[in-house]
């Protein structure tokens, strides 16, 4: 089979690109990615859309993906209650947000390039500072014990990544809940954030482990 070039990777991905800016995209234009384009074995579908499409997206985008469908889902858990995102990044998510009436503050040491409405600051001091009621965090760096930190802050924290063993955040966030204050849970999001293919993305999250049967987040 022959492989989409260059160009044409452009030309698949830039629709993509332009309804998640607007927030109308869908998890159908996803799954119909390949499909319409002719590129109907697995093979081209995995080769395209977990790393040539992927790469654009998560270039223009982020590093995970905002359907609509995600976005309506998360606007309704946390509803008015005001969210800090760190490691916002260009803001988009953010701006989404915001746009289905979330009290939604995008936060960012190194605010990319054109990005709109992040407020600057390191991730914990923005918790700090601003003291949300829940803080949100798309794509903690592999490696990074990020996510750990925000869970010992004590806030409520939403995460969307990989999870245990993936390419996002620590082993420590993991192996330390219920001994440092803390406890993890699966969100019940529905639908939960969409995955490119061989990229294992979902939404989980940590609240204080005393009284951590009362919380009930996403």
């Amino acid at each position: 089979m022959q492989l989409p070039s260059p160009d044409q990777i452009a030309e698949i991905a830039q629709p993509l690109v332009e309804a998640a800016r607007e927030g109308r995209l869908t998890r159908e234009m996803l799954n119909n990615l390949v499909e319409n384009r002719g590129y109907r074995s697995w093979a081209g579908l995995h080769i395209m859309s977990s790393f040539s499409v992927r790469e654009v997206f998560t270039r223009e985008i982020g590093w995970f993906i905002p359907t609509a469908e995600y976005l309506d889902a998360l606007a309704r858990v946390v509803q008015t209650r005001k969210v800090v995102e760190v490691c916002a990044g260009t803001g988009l998510f953010g701006k989404l947000m915001r746009g289905r009436g979330a009290n939604w503050i995008s936060t960012d040491l190194e605010p990319w390039p054109n990005s709109e409405d992040v407020s600057k600051f390191d991730a914990l001091e923005a918790v700090r500072a601003l003291n949300p009621d829940i803080v949100f965090a798309g794509w903690i760096p592999y490696g990074s014990t990020l996510d750990y930190e925000l869970a010992r802050l004590g806030h409520p924290c939403i995460y969307v990544g990989e999870g245990w063993g993936g390419c996002t955040g620590s082993e420590k966030f993991w192996e330390r809940q219920g001994k440092d204050g803390y406890r993890i849970k699966d969100s019940e999001l529905c639908p939960d954030v969409s995955q490119w293919i061989g990229i294992h993305d979902r939404t989980y999250y940590t609240a204080p482990e005393t009284g951590f049967t009362s919380h009930r987040i996403a």
